[in-house]
């Protein structure tokens, strides 16, 4: 019996959550990006809810309207911990604002906002975050360098500390493969100090699986790959409705840049 309640709890939630959510997305469609596919105009996942809307006015209806339903379900947002942004012709607007009654949601332009552990910013772009990981990464090595373990327990300390924790930012965000490449050499300098083995040691002897003598460690090239094409199965294979726009807007994008379209 153990856990039980808690899961029927979570189960709850989630049914109420879907129902104030389905209620409120009939009010409005979502924008319509320029390829001409209309998005939705909520998306959710546990209590974190994201609205698009094609205009200001929708916009606030849509808030408005969320606010008496979850007071209706007794609970309440909190404008501090929500943010607001206004694109008009892909340029953002700083002097519409939106209100959760008499608080001001804050915009993205004043303070940041983090959501699944991807960080949003005004320009909508992944450059400083993409710099921001580069440089966690760039501490965490030194870290496991002056903590005064013996090399195996260093490699371990990246193979099951360092590496999961960089999987996630590189697939959430745009990561060009040649700064991943960057990334792994400044990881193999560490390896083979930690292993004891030659700096011309090459990458192939530290990562490949198809030798007799395998070492226990994954290349950071190898794990990027991986997650990004775990990321393109999933919503490729999806039977979601709501992901059909994104595989859309892929086609699209790949028959106006000339490459082949994936079935």
């Amino acid at each position: 019996m153990d856990g039980k309640p808690g899961v029927i709890l979570v189960i709850l939630f989630s049914a109420v959550m879907n129902l104030l959510v389905k209620s409120a997305e009939k009010l409005c469609r979502g924008a319509v990006l320029a390829t001409g596919i209309q998005q939705v105009p909520i998306r959710a996942f546990m209590d974190d809810l994201t609205i698009t809307a094609k205009s200001v006015l929708e916009g606030r209806w849509i808030l408005e309207y969320l606010v008496e339903l979850t007071d209706w379900a007794r609970m309440e947002f909190k404008p501090g911990k929500s943010r607001s942004l206004v694109l008009r012709r892909g340029r953002v607007q700083d002097w519409f604002c939106f209100k959760i009654r008499e608080d001001i949601i804050p915009m993205v332009q004043e303070k940041l906002v983090k959501s699944l552990g991807k960080w949003y910013r005004a320009d909508l772009n992944d450059k400083e975050s993409v710099k921001e990981m580069l440089i966690e990464a760039e501490i965490w090595m030194p870290s496991l360098e002056k903590s005064g373990l013996p090399g195996k327990y260093k490699a371990w300390g990246y193979q099951h500390g360092v590496l999961p924790r960089l999987l996630w930012p590189l697939l959430v965000y745009e990561v060009p493969a040649t700064t991943v490449e960057g990334l792994e050499r400044k990881m193999n300098t560490y390896l083979r100090r930690w292993l004891g083995v030659l700096r011309s040691f090459c990458s192939i002897g530290l990562y490949s699986t198809g030798i007799k003598l395998q070492l226990p460690v994954t290349s950071v090239v190898k794990g990027y790959k991986a997650t990004k094409t775990h990321q393109a199965m999933m919503l490729g294979d999806s039977q979601d409705a709501m992901h059909e726009y994104t595989r859309q807007t892929l086609r699209l994008e790949q028959v106006a840049s000339g490459q082949p379209v994936g079935h």
